[in-house]
Parts: C-alpha cells; structure tokens; sequence
C-alpha cells in the first residue's frame, strides 16, 4: 500500500492593508513630502505604515497589485511565493486543486506515490487500489473493480491483471530468464503454477508463514535412506494481480524452489529477505514508475523478514555481488 503523506499548506498567508485617508489641512503643508516622490503634498494623500503618498503617486507605485489579475489590492490578500494574490484569484487560480473533486486544497491535505493530491476526508468511505495504491474515483482512475469484499482494483490498473492461465507459462518462462542472468541456474521447467481466487484461501495453505502473503511454495519429498529420491515443486500465487506484481512475486517463489532444490537452510529472515531479492530483480528489470514505487515499499516495509531482511540481503549483494552471494549463502 502507498504510505500516504499529510502536508499542510503553510505558504499561505493573510495581510491586511491598513491604510489611511488624510486631508492637508490637518498637518502644516510644509511637513508632508510625498514618501515616493519627495515632493511636497498639496493635497489629499495615502498614508501606509506611517508613510505617505500622493494619491497618485500611491495608486500607481505603491499600492499592492495582484500578480493574477494585477487589479489593484485594496483589503485582505495572500502573500505565496512572494508574489502577492487576491484572496478570490489565490484561492480560484492559484492554490492547487483536489485531483479527487476539483476543490481548492485549502487545508490539510494527502500526497500519494503517484503526486495525486485530494483532501483527506476522501480516504473516509473509499477504497485504494491494491495494485498501485491510488484511490479508486471517477476522476482520478475512472472508477475501478471490487474483486471481493477485500481486494479492489482501478481502472488503470485492471487491464494489466493476470487472469488466465495461458498466460503464465510466458510469464515464468521471462521470470527465469531474468534469474538465470545472475546465477540462478538449474532449475526445474515444470514447476505448476496455479492461481488462488483469495488471500484466505492462500493464508490456509501457506500455515508456516505470517503477513500479507501474494504468492506459496509447496515442496514435498521422498526420502530413502536419509537421502532424497524425488520432489516436487507447486506455485500458488494469488488471482488478479497486477502483471509486475505477479511476476515479481513468482520470481520471489522461484527463489524458495531454488533453496529446496539446493537443500539450503536459512534463518526465516534470511529466507524471505534472499527471495525477495528476486522480486527487486524484477522491479529493477521494469524499472518504470510503477515497479519503482514498489521497490521503493519493500525497501520501506517494516515485516523483520520481508522488510528487514531484503535489507540486510541487498546489503550483502551490494558488497558482494551475485556470484559471490550464491556460492556462500549459507554462511552469511
């Protein structure tokens, strides 16, 4: 999910023009110059913070002029990158409008990954996509899908979801290519993959793990005198997801295939953190806005598997480097 961020619009601020209207016959005519032009006031004048104007002299050089509609300012206005506004034209023209509803953003208001802007009550009574993480609305998505009463999808996003078998056999064929390329050899072609309608369906057959899971390996073996005779391999992988998602989410199930077939043991942190950087590879291979914004969530996840863990293992890939990494995995 995109973290969202709550600003505040403190550029804005409200000044008054106090100014006063004087008649020559109250002061001596000798005392009043003209603050612009210096010259003596003859007649009525503007007085602005103690200083006075001819009126002229006022109303052409000194008196506040909106930068939008440069009509002359003459009560309350809005100072905003140091140029100054009419409350209407600043609030109308100026202040950045809710991609949401259109409204002025007068106040507190959210920043999505994707630099939508909406007022923050829109979260209440909405649902984000579970792809990209927007708020599904008619104007910023063009509506979108419920999948069930737990997973909704955007517009954007839905003509981009893995539904249909055929297609996965494409999708695992470019995924172990992508691994292949590090080192990830040896693996076997024949792995089924099959998609899982829910996440509780999921949760059931994954009893070993905890947390928002997309995706399941099984690995069942025979063992005949302490040595194994065969093994199988099954992919479950959650229905509807984004196409990046699913890949780098079958890329991260590749990586635990990978550890059985080598009968390589890590701590759970290790584990997950290492299969995610699969995912990362994927992501990385993308490298668009939508797969950065999800690195850049596995990077920020807290889970001390999934988050820390992928941290300590990009870590070790950083200094190491693939080879490296592969050949001494269980000493790390």
């Amino acid at each position: 999910m995109i973290k969202y961020i709550l600003l505040n619009c403190v550029l804005l601020v409200a000044v008054m023009i106090q100014i006063a209207f004087g008649k020559n016959s109250e002061i001596p005519i000798k005392n009043i110059k003209c603050n612009y032009c210096h010259k003596m006031i003859i007649e009525d004048y503007f007085r602005l913070d103690n200083k006075k104007y001819h009126q002229d002299c006022y109303e052409k050089y000194v008196q506040p002029r909106c930068s939008y509609c440069n009509n002359a300012i003459e009560n309350a206005y809005n100072i905003y990158n140091q140029k100054n506004y009419h409350s209407d034209c600043f609030k109308n023209f100026i202040l950045e409008k809710c991609d949401v509803c259109g409204a002025p953003l007068e106040a507190d208001y959210i920043v999505d990954s994707w630099n939508n802007k909406y007022h923050d009550y829109h979260l209440n009574g909405s649902e984000t996509c579970e792809s990209c993480g927007r708020l599904i609305a008619k104007k910023l998505t063009g509506g979108g899908l419920a999948l069930n009463q737990n997973r909704h999808v955007c517009n954007i996003c839905s003509g981009s979801l893995v539904t249909e078998k055929s297609d996965i056999e494409y999708i695992k064929d470019k995924v172990m290519a992508i691994l292949q390329n590090v080192g990830i050899i040896n693996m076997p072609r024949s792995i089924p993959i099959k998609l899982v309608k829910s996440q509780i369906e999921l949760d059931r057959m994954s009893t070993i793990r905890l947390g928002d899971i997309q995706g399941y390996t099984k690995y069942e073996y025979e063992k005949v005198n302490n040595k194994i005779m065969g093994e199988s391999f099954e992919i479950y992988i959650l229905s509807h997801l984004h196409k990046i998602v699913f890949e780098a989410v079958l890329a991260h199930e590749l990586m635990h295939v990978y550890l059985f077939k080598n009968n390589i043991k890590l701590s759970s942190q290790k584990r997950e953190g290492f299969c995610n950087l699969g995912s990362r590879l994927v992501y990385e291979d993308y490298n668009d806005q939508f797969s950065n914004i999800k690195l850049d969530l596995m990077k920020k996840n807290k889970d001390p598997d999934y988050g820390k863990g992928f941290i300590i293992m990009s870590k070790i890939l950083k200094q190491n480097g693939w080879h490296d990494l592969l050949i001494n995995l269980e000493k790390w």
